[in-house]
């Protein structure tokens, strides 16, 4: 059977220094972690505005190019008509 002995003093100490260490070095990573969690949504949310800017621009000139496209379209199918 193990001895079940009671930890010295020392070792109790020992072992309480690298608990709190371990739980120092997660405070820390966990923080870390949320610091630069935060920061790429950041990022994400003016990339999304940035690309909703873009495809509105993009969408404009999708309506003006359609646009201009019936008009020719409607010139060309007026002119084959009115020929005799």
């Amino acid at each position: 059977m193990k001895n079940l002995a009671m930890p010295s003093s020392s070792e109790h100490i020992k072992e309480k220094s690298r608990l709190e260490e371990a739980i120092t070095q997660l405070a820390n990573n966990t923080n870390r972690f949320m610091t630069e969690t935060n920061t790429n949504l950041q990022n994400q949310a003016a990339s999304i505005q940035n690309l909703k800017v873009q495809v509105g621009q993009l969408a404009k000139c999708s309506r003006v190019d359609n646009k201009e496209i019936y008009q020719v379209q409607l010139k060309l199918i007026l002119r084959s008509n009115a020929r005799p």
